[in-house]
């Protein structure tokens, strides 16, 4: 079984069974700093308990503004059984910079809120 680090920092950046170029293209890209952005957003919805954090959030916290399309993947892929659902999406939703509502996701250490409404 991999250890927690490894995990993180030597997992390629998952793609879907048939890749177009750009999409192979961009994966290898960010396959240099993808682990340490999985990091970043696992230790920023850990830190949250059970408020959790929307990915907007996580962009706006991390600083990633600019290049947004590099955190919202790290949610998916910690939601996801190959990084044993280090997150996980709960009920409640919030307002994202555009007025968009986001889903909510905590550590899978917290349970999951009721929705509020904000």
């Amino acid at each position: 079984m991999k250890d927690q680090r490894e995990m993180f920092d030597n997992t390629p950046v998952p793609l879907h069974a048939n890749p177009h170029d750009t999409e192979v293209e961009a994966a290898k890209k960010v396959q240099s700093v993808a682990g340490t952005l999985r990091r970043s957003v696992l230790d920023l919805v850990a830190e949250s308990g059970t408020r959790g954090v929307t990915p907007w959030e996580a962009i706006v916290a991390l600083g990633y503004q600019g290049s947004e399309y590099s955190i919202r993947p790290r949610f998916s892929e910690l939601s996801s059984e190959k990084f044993r659902r280090a997150i996980h999406s709960t009920l409640q939703r919030r307002k994202n910079g555009r007025g968009n509502n986001e889903i909510v996701f905590v550590a899978s250490k917290h349970k999951p809120r009721e929705p509020e409404n904000d």
